[in-house]
């Protein structure tokens, strides 16, 4: 049970991030350029990628 709410921990921000541009793209797309949209998707795909690349590493490997 530990393991599993550490990996739910692992993937955390994944969701966050997801759940933040699902109740804020619009509002943001209409408020911000192009360069600064274009960075915050950046980020967040990034920030994204490394909390699942966390979560599957952990799945796959062995203690």
């Amino acid at each position: 049970m530990k393991i599993r709410l550490l990996h739910a921990i692992y993937l955390l921000p994944a969701i966050m991030i997801l759940m933040m541009w699902v109740a804020t793209a619009p509002g943001y797309i209409a408020l911000c350029n192009n360069w600064q949209l274009l960075g915050a998707i950046a980020l967040s795909a990034l920030g994204s990628a490394w909390s699942i690349a966390i979560f599957a590493h952990a799945v796959t490997s062995r203690p």
